[in-house]
């Protein structure tokens, strides 16, 4: 009985480990399904890009006069509030996120 528990055990194991290679082969495959294959979309942006590129930006706010942009973006590992001048295609300040300023 204890080989059986072993045996099952080391089947589920593999199933797994054969489950989770097939989904890595395959994550940057484009789709093949009838209804998508011949259609003009864009293409996909797989998740990993939103987590691992830290220059990402996000929440832009042009001011009223529409010379400054603020927005959202991290320095290294911290969060922080830019404001760019967009005549002088420069930034003025930074602000270190302390809290939730958004």
């Amino acid at each position: 009985m204890k080989i059986v528990k072993y045996i099952i055990l080391a089947v589920l194991a593999i199933a797994g480990v054969c489950i989770g290679a097939i989904s890595f082969l395959q994550r940057d495959i484009a789709a093949h399904h009838p209804a998508v294959a011949g259609a003009d979309l864009p293409a996909v942006i797989p998740v990993r890009d939103f987590y691992a590129d830290r220059r990402a930006t996000w929440g832009h706010a042009v001011s009223a006069s529409g010379r400054f942009v603020a927005y959202a973006g991290t320095k290294l590992t911290e969060q922080y509030m830019f404001i760019r001048d967009i005549d002088q295609d420069r930034e003025i300040t930074s602000i270190q996120k302390d809290g939730d300023f958004l």
